[in-house]
C-alpha cells in the first residue's frame, strides 16, 4: 500500500504507510509570504498550533473568505496565535514568515479520505475559492480526467481561471481557459495553495486508488 501510495504521487514529497504521511513545504523567509494548503488531517483538529507549529513569533495567517471575498488574519506573539484557526484538508492559505531564514514546515497526518474513496468540493460559479489538493498528488492543468490524477484542469469549464504563488517574485502567476484548453500548463504540488474561479458551476472531484 505504502509503494502504492508513494507511486501515485510520484515528485510530491509525500512519504507514507497505512495512508498517512508527511509533506515537506518551505516558508519564504524574511518577512514573505507563501501561498500553502493543508494537504492532511491531523487528527487533532487542523489548528495553526499543529499545522504551522514551526513558524516563528511574528509571523501571521491569512484565511480566505469566500463568502465576503476577503481575507482574515491571525498573527503569532509570545508562542500563542490570536485566533488558532482551523484549516481543513484541502483549504489553502497565506502564510508570512516572521524569521529572516526560510522555515521547512512538516505537515504530518492522514490523508483526507480512505483508498477507494472520493473528495468532492463543489465550485460555484465565478466566485473566488482557495484550496489545495485534498488528496496529496502533483499534477498540471492537463492532467487526464481519471480516477487517480490531480484532476483540476479537465474538471474546470472554459471561462475558469487559477491562480498559484511565486514565493520569489512575491507575485501570482495565473492563467485560464478558453475553447477547451488552458493558456499556460501549471504545475501543483502538495501543500500548495491554488486560487480557483470557476466559469461554471461544477464539483472537483480527487479519488484516492491505490494499487
Amino acid at each position: 500500500m505504502a509503494a502504492g501510495l508513494v507511486s501515485s504521487m510520484a515528485q510530491s514529497n509525500v512519504y507514507s504507510a497505512n495512508i498517512v504521511g508527511y509533506v515537506n513545504v518551505v516558508f519564504k523567509g524574511g518577512g514573505a509570504f507563501t501561498l500553502v494548503a493543508n494537504p492532511f488531517d491531523d487528527g487533532n483538529g487542523n489548528q495553526l498550533t499543529n499545522l504551522v507549529a514551526s513558524l516563528p513569533n511574528k509571523s501571521s495567517v491569512q484565511v480566505w473568505d469566500p463568502v465576503n471575498s476577503t481575507f482574515v488574519g491571525s498573527s503569532k506573539a509570545a508562542g500563542a496565535w490570536g485566533t488558532n484557526f482551523s484549516i481543513p484538508p484541502g483549504t489553502g492559505f497565506f502564510v508570512k514568515n516572521g524569521a529572516a531564514p526560510d522555515v521547512t514546515n512538516t505537515f504530518v497526518g492522514s490523508v483526507a479520505v480512505a483508498n477507494g474513496a472520493s473528495n468532492s468540493v463543489a465550485l460555484a460559479a465565478g466566485q473566488f475559492i482557495l484550496l489545495g489538493g485534498a488528496i496529496p498528488y502533483s499534477g498540471n492543468l492537463t492532467d487526464a480526467y481519471n480516477t487517480a490524477s490531480f484532476n483540476l484542469g479537465a474538471t474546470l469549464p472554459n471561462k475558469s481561471s487559477v491562480q498559484v504563488w511565486d514565493p520569489v517574485a512575491q507575485t501570482f502567476v495565473g492563467t485560464s481557459k478558453a475553447a477547451g484548453s488552458w493558456g499556460a500548463n501549471i504545475t501543483f504540488t502538495p501543500g500548495e495553495g491554488i486560487f480557483i474561479k470557476s466559469g461554471g458551476a461544477t464539483n472537483w472531484v480527487q479519488s484516492l486508488q491505490l494499487q
